[in-house]
């Protein structure tokens, strides 16, 4: 969890979660039957409990993997979290980016006939376009394959 979490981690630079936050999500899926402690292993400092994702837990997953975000305020955070994880599974990107785009597509026109011109219109405003631009550039760069997948390790 350590390094792929940290500030600049494959998921961490992404989105930052704190220790406790994690281990409270951990709580809450295990709580819910997303995932099930295996058993505990010998660590460096305390034992830590190794986790197993249920069945639940792989169809809840496929589900929001392929979901696309509803919302602007999203993309940071949850759109690049799933174009990230999508990337280490080697997922096909291209489709969901066309959707991700048509789900959108509505919400950057609502912005862009807004009549706010005050600071927040105009962000709001500015902040569509980019994502616009992302999109496309994103679709671009999984059409051609150019977005690596990670390497493989040998012996995993």
């Amino acid at each position: 969890m350590g390094s792929v979490l940290a500030r600049n981690g494959e998921l961490g630079r992404i989105w930052t979660v704190s220790r406790p936050l994690v281990y409270r999500a951990i709580d809450l899926l295990v709580a819910d039957g997303e995932l099930r402690r295996r058993r505990t292993a010998a660590g460096a400092g305390r034992p830590r409990s190794l986790l197993a994702v249920t069945a639940s837990g792989r169809r809840a997953d496929a589900v929001w993997i392929d979901e696309p975000v509803a919302h602007l305020r999203d993309v940071r955070t949850e759109l690049l979290l799933k174009l990230e994880l999508r990337r280490r599974r080697v997922l096909p990107q291209r489709d969901f980016l066309d959707r991700q785009s048509e789900r959108l597509a509505p919400v950057i026109e609502a912005v862009n006939r807004s009549t706010n011109d005050d600071f927040v219109g105009r962000w709001r405003v500015e902040q569509a376009a980019a994502v616009e631009r992302f999109l496309v550039s994103a679709r671009d760069a999984a059409s051609a394959s150019t977005i690596r997948p990670l390497p493989t390790r040998s012996g995993s």
